[in-house]
Formats: structure tokens, sequence, C-alpha cells
């Protein structure tokens, strides 16, 4: 993972706590995907994908219309359903309620902000 892939996941992690999330685990990894981050909130668990672009000072959603969630192609909502499903599996979760969410991160590095926004409840 590259240095602004660990930074915006740091960021999701920060921004999931402060919004009453627990995380469970970061980077369940198998080798037909890998789930950034695994978090609970109540009684419902939520995989959550990260997507993180960087841009200087003054780079906005708008100048290119490039967003982070852009990322998030057919290919990698499949890789990400199934390693959902095989996460359930492996850890005999047969009950619980749970949903996937995509945290779409900008990060300026010139002033070192960043812009979060939470898409929750994706249908995959």
């Amino acid at each position: 993972m590259n240095k602004i892939g660990r930074f915006g996941e740091d960021i999701a992690c920060v921004f999931l706590k402060k919004h009453g999330f627990k995380v469970l685990e970061r980077n369940y990894s198998r080798k037909w995907g890998e789930l950034d981050i695994v978090a609970k909130k109540a009684k419902k668990l939520c995989f959550v994908e990260v997507k993180t672009v960087s841009c200087e000072t003054g780079g906005d959603d708008s100048r290119s219309g490039y967003r982070p969630e852009d990322n998030m192609s057919p290919n990698k909502i499949k890789k990400f359903t199934r390693v959902i499903q095989t996460y359930l599996q492996e850890k005999g979760i047969n009950e619980m309620e749970w949903s996937a969410a995509l945290i779409a991160i900008r990060v300026d590095t010139a002033s070192k902000k960043a812009k979060v926004r939470f898409i929750e409840n994706l249908i995959l």
C-alpha cells in the first residue's frame, strides 16, 4: 500500500471512531480481495472501502471531475463483495446485520488537510 493510501485509512479510522464506530480489523486480506476496515456500530457490522486521492492546494472535485470514489470499479465491487462473504463465513457470522460503505478522501498535500465523505449503505 502506498503512503497516501495508508494515510487515508488512518483518517478513515479516526472518522469512524468519532462517529461511534469501533474498528475491529484493518486490511483483512485474501487472494481475491481485501477489506480496508471492518467496523461495528451498535449491533451492526460495517465493511468499509477507503479511496484516497491527493491534490495540491486549491484542488477540488470540480477541477477535473475526478472523485476518489471513481476508483471503485465494477471489478473492485465484485472483489469487495466476495471478500465480505468470505469474512462472514470464516467468522461464522450468520445472524448479524451488516452493511457496506465507502469513505472517499481527498488529501491536500500542501496544507496537510483532508476532506472526508462517508457514503453509507452501498448496494453491491
